[in-house]
C-alpha cells in the first residue's frame, strides 16, 4: 500500500519579494522516497526531481529559479521502501510577492559640459504593471 499520509507540505502562502530560491518539504506516515514535478498527474516513476531524504518520512529538497510576482504549485508523489507509490498528488502551493521596481540609470555621475551630449540608458526590471509605467528624467 503506497504512503498515504502526506502532510505539513512547506512552503505556503507569499514568499517575499526577492526570493528566487526555498526549500520544499513534507512528512510522510511511513518510509518513502518523493518525487516531485510542475506538471499535475505525472506518474511517480515519470517525476525527474527527487527529494534529498531516500527512504524517510521527512523530506526536504531546495528549488532554484524562483521569479517575484509569480505563483508555483510543485506536485509531490511518494513511494515506499516495497515499490507502492502515490497514484493522488500532493501539492505544495506557494507565490512569490513582486518586488519594488528596480530602475537603474546610467551613466549615474557623468560630468557633462555644455554643448556636450550624452546618451543616458534607463534599465527597468521586475515590472509587473508597465501599462502604468511612468518615468521623469531631470535634468540641469
Amino acid at each position: 500500500m503506497p504512503p498515504s499520509g502526506c502532510s505539513n507540505g512547506a512552503p505556503s502562502g507569499a514568499l517575499p519579494a526577492g526570493t528566487s530560491q526555498t526549500d520544499l518539504s513534507l512528512d510522510t506516515d511511513e518510509n518513502a522516497t518523493c518525487r516531485y514535478s510542475m506538471t499535475a498527474d505525472t506518474a511517480y516513476a515519470d517525476m525527474a526531481d527527487t527529494f534529498d531524504t531516500a527512504d524517510g518520512q521527512s523530506h526536504t529538497v531546495t528549488v532554484f529559479g524562483l521569479s517575484g510576482g509569480d505563483d508555483y504549485t510543485f506536485y509531490v508523489r511518494c513511494q515506499d521502501s516495497s515499490g507502492n507509490a502515490n497514484t493522488n498528488d500532493y501539492p505544495i502551493s506557494f507565490s512569490i510577492e513582486a518586488g519594488a521596481t528596480l530602475v537603474s540609470l546610467a551613466p549615474s555621475d557623468q560630468a557633462v559640459n555644455a554643448g556636450d551630449s550624452v546618451t543616458v540608458t534607463l534599465q527597468i526590471a521586475d515590472v509587473t504593471d508597465m501599462d502604468n509605467l511612468m518615468t521623469d528624467i531631470l535634468y540641469d
